[in-house]
């Protein structure tokens, strides 16, 4: 699971500069931004972005790099199609720094004023304790830096390659200039050097890999700097490149690679096999040393084996670094931040990579997406029951009363589910020997293709899609949930129903295929004459008199004002996904296909693109106004968005 953004009130913004589009009014003041000024922007939690009325910003970044010199002093840097940040924790909360415009990838700190971060191009940045600014460095022009490591302010390595030539630069406190790389010994092939560590300005590793081009073989290749040249180990194997390194200083050295970690010592090198792929090791000493993997795990070395230690993530992690024994920090895509205490990792932020279909929120401290994904104000984490819930629709009364459906709980089962989240774990309803714990609320319910629902009270929930009746043939395409029980619901259609809304008990509509229009008066469901034969999809309504409906594949929607349904242009570019907002005047769309995604604005007046996501993001799936005036949004490819604001 994508597993993207995380504070008390985050401030969020486009970070891409497109500019907002006309407006109509009638929208919420915007909230008290934080000026970043191209320096820092105080928060409460790590997932903070600009703060600017111009659009959205990503709340689950991919977080590239990362290191501590103590507990209160931590570093991570993120670098999206946005934006490039680093930010900071200082024992409290975190303080995000514009870091300049180009793509990040390795990080060291050597204290609070003299943090480096390198990256594509021969990007180098220095942080002098005020701001992050670049630093030119000639010698890296047209190099891919991939890792930065010094020994002190003026010791510090950059490693990386250019068109395949490994490249080893150094700055001496005054400038960066290029060492000579790599000596005799160097395998044959292009070269990529993709991590350095050491233990002192005599007693420096890289690492990375060679690839012949003519066979596409991969070689390993671990370099050492002895204070005066650079020199390649003799080691054993090939198929496979080394991805980490970090050395305790007093002899012995490991390195990372698919399915095992080498150790060195005085020379002589010994694999010791694992499952996964190592992505960063560092340590505390030779009987305390520590891995992290693609499949979001890691591995503790007590000095005498490697036993994998949970950590609560099941998204890559792709760096790690610690402080101290009881200090340590794990991060990767989707914003995921573990901490470690030296024996157990906690979840500080973790979002999905998979697929997200649906958002609803209370307010900004309580909001759900698919996965289930739970957002406190300052990270998202997954349900801790472990459930894998891909919910299409999600409605509730609050972080204790949520509602989700979907229209397969396992990968190709072909099978729906209503579920419940209570407060402790979710409890799937309506389909037997799926999922543990089934309830008995619904036991007349058998399979099912469930897409949205609606909340109006804890004892008045709708769910539509298409169900199957257990006892029976008859398939239905409502549910009705009423404080006990899911039931079916006869309507007058057997075509799939995307979308449902209402506006009190009696006042409920739903929308589906080939036009398909149902209206609930409080005892039945009857048919209305939509006017088109378009698939419609989501819908929603800010009282009787004032009710939308997105047509699926079309930049259009149906709007009914009391009296009659007539058609309304979009103001966008492609089909509508979702429709969600708080009061009449103050209604948001999201659009797009797998190649674009917009976030549509209605004022009272007409509507009008608010964000034209870049190309990136794909197809926006989901969108939420929660009470205080946040909007979140998410997308078909995992990643969350959000603003505070009016548009």
């Amino acid at each position: 699971m994508r597993m993207v953004v995380w504070a008390a009130i985050l401030l969020f913004a486009a970070c891409d500069g497109t500019a907002a589009a006309p407006t109509d009014g009638g929208a919420r003041a915007d909230a008290a931004s934080r000026p970043d000024g191209g320096g820092a922007r105080g928060d409460a939690g790590p997932l903070a972005c600009a703060a600017t009325s111009a659009g959205f910003c990503l709340l689950d970044p991919p977080f590239e790099a990362v290191w501590a010199t103590a507990p209160d002093d931590v570093w991570i840097t993120e670098s999206d199609f946005q934006e490039v940040t680093a930010r900071h924790f200082d024992g409290q909360g975190w303080t995000t720094f514009a870091a300049g415009p180009s793509p990040l990838a390795g990080l060291w700190a050597g204290g609070a004023r003299d943090v480096w971060a390198v990256g594509a191009g021969g990007t180098i940045v220095h942080f002098d304790g005020t701001a992050w600014a670049a630093v030119p460095a000639p010698a890296a022009a047209g190099v891919d830096l991939g890792a930065v490591w010094g020994s002190g302010p003026g010791d510090v390595w950059a490693v990386g390659a250019a068109g395949g030539v490994p490249a080893t630069l150094h700055w001496d406190g005054t400038a960066w200039t290029g060492v000579a790389c790599c000596g005799p010994g160097l395998p044959a092939g292009a070269v990529t050097l993709a991590a350095v560590s050491g233990h002192g300005a005599a007693d420096v590793w890289t690492v990375g890999g060679a690839v012949d081009g003519a066979t596409g073989a991969a070689t390993p290749l671990a370099l050492h700097w002895d204070g005066t040249s650079w020199t390649a180990a003799a080691l054993a194997g090939s198929g496979f490149a080394l991805t980490s390194v970090w050395t305790d200083g007093a002899g012995d050295v490991w390195f990372g690679a698919p399915q095992q970690i080498i150790r060195g010592t005085n020379g002589a090198f010994a694999s010791t096999p694992i499952i996964g792929t190592v992505t960063a090791l560092w340590g505390s000493g030779a009987g305390d040393v520590w891995a992290t993997t693609k499949a979001g795990g890691t591995l503790h070395f007590d000095g005498a084996a490697w036993t994998a230690v949970d950590t609560g993530t099941t998204n890559p992690l792709v760096a790690l670094s610690g402080s101290g024994a009881g200090d340590l920090w794990a991060i990767g895509p989707a914003g995921t931040i573990v901490h470690g205490d030296g024996t157990a990792w906690t979840v500080l932020t973790d979002g999905s990579t998979g697929p997200l279909a649906a958002v609803w929120g209370a307010d900004d401290g309580d909001v759900w997406t698919s996965g289930p994904l739970h957002f406190d104000g300052r990270g998202w984490r997954h349900d801790p029951g472990g459930a894998a819930i891909p919910a299409t629709g999600l409605c509730g009364f609050g972080s204790g009363d949520v509602w989700a459906v979907g229209a397969a709980l396992a990968s190709g089962d072909g099978t729906g589910f209503i579920g419940h989240y209570g407060g402790g774990a979710w409890t799937i309803d309506g389909i037997a020997n799926i999922y543990t714990p089934v309830s008995n609320a619904a036991p007349n319910l058998g399979p099912s293709s469930m897409n949205a629902l609606w909340c109006h009270t804890p004892t008045d929930v709708w769910a539509v899609g298409q169900i199957s009746v257990i006892t029976g043939p008859v398939a239905d395409t409502v549910a009705h949930f009423d404080g006990q029980a899911w039931s079916p619901v006869d309507a007058p259609t057997t075509v799939f129903l995307s979308g449902v809304w209402g506006s009190a008990a009696d006042d409920v509509w739903a929308a589906g295929g080939s036009g398909a229009l149902l209206h609930w008066d409080g005892t039945a469901w009857t048919a209305a004459e939509s006017g088109t034969t378009d698939d419609l999809g989501a819908v929603w309504a800010s009282g009787p008199n004032d009710v939308w409906v997105a047509v699926a594949r079309k930049p259009q929607l149906l709007h009914f004002d009391g009296a009659a349904w007539s058609t309304v242009d979009s103001g966008g570019s492609a089909g509508l996904t979702a429709l969600g907002g708080s009061a009449a005047d103050d209604v948001w769309a999201v659009a797009g296909d797998a190649s674009s995604g917009q976030v549509l604005h209605f004022g009272g007046q007409f509507w009008s693109t608010v964000w034209s996501a870049p190309a990136a993001v794909g197809k926006l799936t989901g969108v939420w106004e929660t009470t205080d005036g946040a909007v979140y949004v998410v997308a078909e490819n995992g990643m969350i968005f959000s603003r505070v604001g009016a548009p």
